[in-house]
């Protein structure tokens, strides 16, 4: 699955520095629940003002290793690496939550709708010294028990978002509907993301941003892309007032709508 993302995001991308936009988001949960059986290594940090910094090293994998070091590394890999939650890097992770941070202005509170571990509170902490009123609910307990290891001040809500209800000013979702994580075989897709619309419309009270993979590039197995203008046409009739910016890259794009008060 992963070289199937990785091929479907190597195509030629509006701005350079998306291109490997939100390719490894999709299998964010599958990469977290296998907890990287076979990692050796803790992924380095891009800088020091990645908050993920380690402060510990750890062995090298050998035939010696033993059960606790394999469960350190494991720990570790969830808690700290951009792989665990769906990216190749901190630097394409970083990418995306800038092109998702430029829909909403700091002073208003965040609900992040398949949050995994928070990320996105610590990159815009990180990114412009501010400190966001972040709520993040995600339905993968071990994502949301890492992130509350690493930062336990975060709001941090294990829950299943379509039954979720508490207001913020802006909701996000980055992703989380490229993969179907559900076991329902009767909701289609399409309406399986309105529903999720839906609960993001009542709970934000300005606004909400859902990015997701397009379908101008071939659809792989596995993964869920998405017609820009149907999705528009069906929250237009629905909600009355969206846009959609696919101007960052050919393979991703964000649906946004305002909240008429």
């Amino acid at each position: 699955m992963i070289n199937k993302l990785k091929k479907l995001l190597n195509m030629d991308k509006k701005t350079p520095t998306n291109e490997e936009v939100f390719d490894q988001q999709i299998q964010a949960r599958e990469e977290a629940e296998a907890a990287a059986d076979n990692i050796d290594a803790v992924e380095e940090p891009m800088n020091q003002n990645d908050p993920y910094v380690q402060t510990e090293s750890f062995p090298q994998a050998d035939t010696d290793k033993t059960e606790d070091n394999t469960e350190l590394a494991d720990t570790t890999f969830l808690e700290t690496s951009a792989e665990a939650v769906g990216y190749e890097n901190r630097e394409s992770q970083w990418d995306t939550y800038r092109v998702m941070s430029s829909y909403f202005q700091p002073e208003y509170s965040i609900l992040d709708y398949g949050c995994a571990r928070g990320d996105f509170k610590s990159f815009y902490l990180s990114e412009y010294e501010v400190e966001l009123d972040y709520t993040g609910i995600d339905f993968n307990p071990q994502l949301i028990d890492a992130g509350l290891k690493i930062n336990p001040d975060t709001n941090l809500v294990h829950a299943d978002w379509k039954t979720y209800r508490e207001p913020a000013d802006w909701c996000i979702n980055i992703g989380s509907h490229d993969v179907r994580y559900d076991a329902d075989s009767v909701t289609s897709d399409m309406d399986y993301l309105m529903k999720t619309i839906e609960s993001m419309y009542n709970n934000c009270t300005m606004g909400l941003s859902i990015m997701l993979a397009s379908d101008t590039l071939q659809q792989d197995e596995g993964i869920i892309t998405w017609p820009a203008g149907d999705v528009l046409n069906m929250v237009l009739s629905k909600f009355g007032t969206a846009s959609i910016d696919h101007s960052y890259s050919d393979a991703i794009f964000t649906l946004i709508i305002y909240k008429n008060n």
